[in-house]
């Protein structure tokens, strides 16, 4: 059974936002997201000691006590570096090639639940994210402040288990409520006869709005399952023809008991390898 969490009509999702806003406000707590090491607990749950510090290209970095995630650094060529201030998360990217140069930074606005409630792109302001969950604090809707229309819908399915519901797909409209893809994502892949992979180390999905991050834990949960396959939909291209991509992924994991992830590897349809990263991991101070 899916969980059609997407909101029909973008008037609805603003007056539900425009609620959650004033909930927000009411309780006024200066609250900062979960460290990259802490899971919930769940039938098949243990714990947790690791913080990834290497996903392929980027080299990831952690502060204080709760081993808050700071720092991205990708191919010595640019750094993404994160201050947390309250209910504000400040991003700062600098072009590490280019004499560091500051090219922008990205504002992170926290509701009461260490979830981002609103994102923006500093100094313009010009792309101004508004973000929208479920009862299940689940990312259910994001969209342009200021232009409404420009927004992406989240779909969940019901777990087999029935413990929780994991993200299903992704569509994705245009300031003129067009069509534009939709990315669908599968958990099963035919061989281990159900969701037999838990994931114990999940990131974001890389499919979430501008301005958004996959290392920072700030937009909800979206799976306890390693991701299989994506199937992504393409419905509107000027001058083309709409395209389906489909990538499938296995992975590697590590025999030292924490089932943390070794290395990943993409392919697509045909069998052919679009991609292999490794992942590192060290045992944080204080655990």
């Amino acid at each position: 059974m899916k969980l059609l969490h997407n909101v029909p009509a973008v008037t609805k999702a603003i007056i539900l936002a425009g609620l959650m806003s004033a909930c927000q406000n009411e309780k006024d707590a200066i609250v900062s997201p979960a460290t990259s090491h802490e899971q919930a607990t769940d039938a098949n749950a243990k714990t947790v000691t690791k913080l990834l510090v290497k996903d392929g290209d980027a080299s990831l970095s952690y502060s204080g006590v709760r081993n808050v995630f700071t720092k991205e650094v990708v191919n010595s060529k640019y750094s993404k570096e994160y201050a947390y201030s309250g209910n504000k998360i400040i991003g700062t990217y600098t072009n590490l090639a280019n004499y560091n140069k500051i090219n922008s930074y990205d504002t992170y606005t926290l509701n009461a639940k260490g979830l981002c409630v609103e994102s923006a792109i500093m100094p313009t302001l010009e792309y101004t994210t508004t973000y929208v969950y479920n009862e299940m604090n689940q990312l259910l809707l994001a969209y342009n402040k200021n232009k409404p229309n420009q927004r992406q819908e989240y779909q969940y399915e019901m777990d087999p288990d029935g413990q929780g519901s994991s993200l299903y797909s992704v569509t994705f409209y245009d300031k003129n409520n067009v069509l534009l893809k939709e990315v669908l994502f599968k958990y099963v892949d035919g061989t281990d006869g159900g969701y037999a992979s838990f994931d114990w180390f999940p990131l974001n999905p890389e499919h979430l709005a501008q301005a958004t991050n996959k290392y920072l834990p700030i937009f909800g949960k979206f799976s306890r399952f390693l991701l299989k396959q994506t199937i992504e939909k393409i419905y509107y291209i000027p001058n083309g023809v709409p395209a389906e991509k489909v990538y499938n992924y296995t992975y590697a994991l590590s025999n030292d008991g924490s089932s943390a992830i070794k290395s990943i590897v993409t392919k697509d349809s045909w069998g052919k390898t679009i991609s292999s990263i490794e992942r590192k991991y060290t045992t944080p101070t204080g655990l």
